[in-house]
């Protein structure tokens, strides 16, 4: 009887060796975008961590939020996951405390608009207005293509881009190239902050429906009432005017102050006027007083702006003033 002893050829081994080598290939290969993704994983967490802080230190701090140098001790991680630090932009009047300024819960608008572009030349971006805050990540090219860390004071516009999107780059100041957007990004709009920090304190608003009809001939009183926002330090809490089509008030009643001192100014488009025209007169509230002298149905709308942002505030129109504004249109019915 002959031993024999079966064995591999030295085509089998080197087919085996083929193998081995392909499927050593393909997992090497996918080394490089699996851990790209992880880090990504970590730093949208980390970015969401810093974003959910921010919230929580606003509503411990009365509607405040933490200035610059306050955010790194209140986010648990520093940076994000190619140990870079994670950026922090938010309008400052927002978090100096000043009950003047007013805060998340008194204001109706911030300086930040938030650009969400389809494409490299945002030809037709949808624009996210009052942005609160923003918390990102310069991601895994090293190249912050948004923005530093900032305290907004004056109106800027945020542009971000989809993941992905090539030759762009919004902030200079970092590495300055243009290449595919990669940041990550978070924010909040001061609509979902006051429902999410819980705000107790009312947002500036016209408090009365409608006004009492009133009779020729017969004394006519009524008032209107505002409550909410920041309230101005002297000589009355808001600033009042009222439009009417023809800029005048109805034959027979006057429009007064609260301490029936002045008359409240008239104009026929009330949300055009800057803070500075003359036309806004100071008062606490407005009274409405006379007797009628002709009767039908006058259409008023009474505006009142606040004091959240001392200064001559432009006009109320297209959310361009920082002062809050307000306004409701009432139908003044005089009898026969």
């Amino acid at each position: 009887m002959k031993n024999r002893q079966a064995g591999f050829t030295i085509i089998e081994m080197a087919m085996v060796m083929v193998i081995i080598g392909l499927i050593v290939g393909f997992g090497a290969s996918l080394i490089g975008p699996l851990s790209i993704r992880a880090k990504r994983i970590e730093s949208t967490a980390t970015v969401d961590a810093g974003a959910e802080a921010v919230v929580g230190y606003a509503a411990a701090n009365r509607g405040v939020l933490p200035t610059a140098a306050q955010f790194p001790g209140v986010i648990k991680k520093r940076n994000d996951a190619w140990s870079r630090p994670v950026e922090y932009i938010y309008d400052a009047v927002l978090a100096d405390g000043n009950p003047t300024t007013g805060d998340l819960c008194t204001r109706r608008t911030t300086r930040i608009t938030l650009r969400q572009c389809p494409d490299a030349a945002c030809s037709a971006p949808v624009s996210v207005a009052s942005v609160a805050f923003v918390v990102l990540s310069g991601g895994e090219n090293f190249n912050n293509q948004t923005a530093g860390s900032l305290a907004v004071n004056a109106a800027t516009v945020i542009d971000v881009y989809p993941n992905g999107l090539g030759d762009v780059d919004g902030y200079a100041a970092d590495l300055n190239r243009a290449e595919p957007f990669d940041d990550i990004l978070q924010w909040a709009t001061l609509d979902e902050l006051r429902g999410k920090i819980g705000c107790r304190g009312p947002q500036l608003a016209i408090i009365n429906n409608e006004l009492p009809p009133g009779r020729t001939t017969s004394p006519y009183s009524a008032a209107v009432y505002v409550d909410g926002g920041v309230p101005f330090a002297a000589g009355g809490d808001y600033l009042w005017c009222v439009e009417t089509p023809t800029g005048a008030s109805p034959a027979g009643l006057n429009f007064r102050n609260h301490t029936d001192t002045g008359n409240i100014g008239f104009d026929t488009d009330g949300s055009v006027l800057a803070e500075s025209s003359a036309v806004w007169t100071s008062a606490d509230h407005l009274l409405i007083n006379g007797t009628p002298t002709v009767a039908g149905s006058f259409l008023l709308t009474v505006w009142v702006r606040d004091n959240s942002n001392p200064g001559n505030d432009a006009a109320c129109a297209g959310g361009v003033s920082l002062d809050n504004c307000t306004s409701r249109s009432f139908v003044l019915t005089v009898n026969p």
